[in-house]
C-alpha cells in the first residue's frame, strides 16, 4: 500500500457580502480584499447596476446577484445559502445611517437564520485622507490614554434580533491612511460593547495579509502599544497635511 502522505486540498471559505448603492465603493473594496485573500465571494446587491456588476466581476471567485431592494428574507436566503459567513456593509461602525439601512440589516439577520449562517459581520471602512479633505473626523476617536470605547448603541435592535435568531454578530472598521496610494491601515474588530477587541495594524500592501500585526486588547482599556499605533497614525496624517 502506498504510505506516502497525500496533499489535502484546502477548502476555500465562501463569504456572502451584501450592500446597497450608498455603500457600493466600500462593498467593492471589501469584495476585492476577500477575493485576493482566496475566498469565494457571493455578492448580493440591493439594486442592479451594470457598471458596478462589471467592476465586481473583474475579481476572481466572485459571483453577483440582485435581491430587489433587499425586501424578501427568503429570496436573500436562497442567494446566500451555502456561504460560511455573511458580511453586511454598513455606513458607520457603531450605528446605521438611517432606518432603511437598519431594515436591511434586520432582513439579513432573518435570511442568515433561514440559510443556516451563524456568523454575520457588520463591516465598514474609511479613508482618513478623504475625511481630511472634507473637514470630517475619523470614526475612531481614542481617549488621551489611547482607550477606545465603541458602544454600538445605534445597532441595539440588530443585536436583539441576532440573539433571537442565534446569529453571532461582530463589528469591523478598517481605517485607511490613504486608500488611493496605500493600503496601510488600522482595523478594529469587536463582538460588541465591553467585549474583547482585536486591533490589527497593516503596513503591508495587502490588507488581511498573514504577516499583519495582531494585537489583542480589551475594549475598556487599550494597551500602550495600540496607543502608540494610533498616535503614529495621527502624526503621519499631520505630516501629510503639512
Amino acid at each position: 500500500a502506498d504510505s506516502s502522505p497525500h496533499k489535502v486540498k484546502k477548502i476555500r471559505e465562501t463569504v456572502a457580502i451584501i450592500f446597497d448603492e450608498d455603500n457600493s465603493s466600500k462593498g467593492e473594496i471589501l469584495t476585492k480584499t476577500l477575493s485576493r485573500s482566496g475566498c469565494n465571494v457571493v455578492v448580493v446587491l440591493s439594486k442592479f447596476n451594470t457598471q458596478l456588476v462589471c467592476s465586481l466581476l473583474v475579481y476572481k471567485r466572485v459571483s453577483v446577484s440582485t435581491a430587489d431592494g433587499l425586501h424578501d428574507p427568503s429570496a436573500v436566503a436562497r442567494l446566500i445559502d451555502g456561504s460560511d459567513r455573511a458580511v453586511f456593509v454598513s455606513s458607520y461602525f457603531e450605528k446605521f445611517a438611517n432606518s432603511n439601512e437598519e431594515k436591511r440589516a434586520l432582513l439579513l439577520i432573518k435570511a442568515c437564520k433561514v440559510a443556516g449562517i451563524s456568523n454575520l459581520t457588520f463591516s465598514t471602512l474609511e479613508d482618513t485622507e478623504q475625511l481630511r479633505r472634507r473637514g470630517l473626523r475619523s470614526q475612531i476617536q481614542p481617549e488621551k490614554d489611547g482607550s477606545f470605547h465603541p458602544t454600538f448603541y445605534g445597532m441595539k435592535a440588530a443585536r436583539r434580533a441576532a440573539r433571537k435568531a442565534n446569529v453571532q454578530i461582530s463589528y469591523v472598521i478598517t481605517s485607511y491612511l490613504n486608500y488611493e496610494s496605500s493600503n496601510a491601515s488600522i482595523c478594529f474588530m469587536s463582538k460588541g460593547k465591553d467585549k474583547p477587541m482585536t486591533v490589527r495594524s497593516y503596513a503591508l500592501e495587502e490588507p488581511y495579509a498573514p504577516k499583519a500585526k495582531r494585537i489583542k486588547v480589551q475594549s475598556k482599556k487599550l494597551s500602550k502599544k495600540v496607543a502608540r499605533i494610533l498616535r503614529k497614525k495621527q502624526n503621519t496624517m499631520a505630516e501629510a497635511k503639512n
